[in-house]
């Protein structure tokens, strides 16, 4: 794993393809804070028609670049990603956006512009497509990349479906599509570059049936392919209208708005999404003497727990480890019930550390937040929903660094070692984990 061996952050089109640049605009200045306290989905919009510049801010907000290092050249993005790797890309099958024409587009972060690489899709309502490149997260994790594709893909699909929201547009995360053809729309080339999640922009079925041969790109050479990781993948991948709907079916019976979260603490404050995104951080060296307040902790397990809205109902529980959370017995390990926090285990400092892996935030947080999957009939043993577990676990990641940057608090997104987890959290399996402090 040698650094100039490393894949490049951006795919890259050819020059004479249309490229138009998106305008410089704000964004409405809605507070966050009470955003992420309206957690479950998000149809303000009653169907109205998105322009560029609703686009060009959701883009911003969901996988923009906020800067680029003086002393390494690294690129730092809109959201987190595991070792700064932003192993996903984003096109915008447009359909009915006043200032861009109907087509599919490919959004280039760095210039903060679209090229036209297809033509339009039919389907009613103008969306995102997000899609996971293995190559950039498993040449530094190996096989096990393949979770950071769900986890950074979900966190995308927050970010657009906030800023979406933001600009009174109705959002929602799809999961459910039928992937080769969604490839086609988008010019992936296959097992090196999956299909993840769509984010419609508008009411009705968003438009992905290809309407002809896209452009394909270049992730850069020296390609790789992982075996392992693309079988995983297309064990879940849905073909044609009909296995769609019966995934849906599967998925359907569950309320998207069954946790709301909580009454919002003081400390979040009332800053604007845009201000939140600028300044979210990671931070590896946390403060083990800090207390966090039990509010603010509480607040983010409900910001945790909200279903993801869209097609897929509820596929992840909270755990959350409080080590310095104030009036909460260290050690304890509670998920949210109605009305408060229950108390289903208990875990040292030490066992917490060793259950992510050795790492020095896992041991020094106030609270270590896991992102568990759903218990019986809320998870499905198969590998489509073992991929939309991921974009879910991804989706609560994202809004809890949002949560945890409005309440002035720290956080950092960890591994873990799955063999620990019923002596450190008392259940067998998790989908992420993210440790919430002080910076030290």
């Amino acid at each position: 794993m040698l650094p100039e061996e490393q894949p490049p952050p951006f795919k890259e089109y050819p020059a004479h393809l249309p490229r138009i640049a998106l305008p410089d605009v704000p964004g409405a200045p809605v507070a966050a804070a009470g955003l992420l306290d309206r957690s479950g989905a998000v149809d303000a919009g009653g169907g109205r028609t998105p322009g560029i510049e609703d686009l060009s801010v959701t883009l911003a907000r969901c996988a923009g670049v906020q800067r680029r290092s003086p002393r390494t050249g690294e690129y730092f993005r809109a959201v987190s990603s595991a070792g700064n790797r932003h192993p996903y890309e984003v096109y915008v099958s447009a359909r009915g956006i006043d200032g861009l024409a109907d087509g599919v587009w490919h959004y280039d972060p760095r210039a903060h512009a679209v090229t036209l690489i297809g033509p339009p899709a039919a389907g009613a309502a103008a969306a995102l497509v997000i899609s996971g490149v293995p190559w950039r997260s498993c040449w530094r994790y190996s096989e096990r990349g393949y979770r950071h594709l769900g986890w950074d893909c979900g966190t995308v699909a927050a970010h657009a479906v906030l800023a979406a929201s933001a600009q009174s547009l109705p959002a929602r995360v799809e999961t459910a599509f039928d992937d080769a053809a969604v490839g086609r729309l988008i010019g992936a080339r296959d097992r090196e570059e999956f299909p993840m999640a769509l984010v419609p922009l508008g009411a009705g079925a968003p438009a992905v049936a290809a309407g002809g041969t896209a452009a394909q790109g270049e992730l850069g050479p020296g390609a790789e392919d992982f075996p392992l990781v693309a079988a995983i993948h297309e064990a879940g991948n849905l073909s044609g209208a009909e296995e769609v709907e019966d995934w849906r079916r599967l998925r359907a019976g569950g309320d998207p708005d069954a946790r709301r979260a909580g009454r919002l603490p003081d400390a979040a404050g009332d800053e604007a999404l845009d201000v939140l995104v600028r300044r979210r951080r990671s931070t590896r060296r946390l403060d083990d003497a800090a207390v966090v307040g039990r509010a603010a902790a509480r607040w983010i397990v409900d910001v945790a727990a909200a279903a993801m809205p869209g097609d897929a109902g509820t596929l992840h529980e909270v755990r959350l480890v409080a080590h310095g959370v104030e009036d909460m017995d260290p050690g304890g390990v509670h998920r949210p019930v109605p009305g408060g926090l229950e108390r289903t285990a208990s875990s040292s400092r030490a066992a917490t550390h060793k259950a992510c892996l050795g790492q020095e935030p896992g041991r020094d947080a106030a609270a270590v937040v896991f992102l568990t999957p759903a218990p019986g009939p809320a998870i499905a043993p198969d590998a489509r929903t073992y991929r939309a577990a991921l974009l879910s676990a991804g989706f609560a990641l994202g809004r809890i660094y949002l949560a945890v940057t409005a309440l002035r608090l720290d956080c950092c997104g960890l591994t873990f070692v799955d063999s620990e987890l019923p002596a450190t959290i008392g259940v067998q399996d998790a989908l992420a984990v993210i440790a919430v402090g002080v910076r030290r």
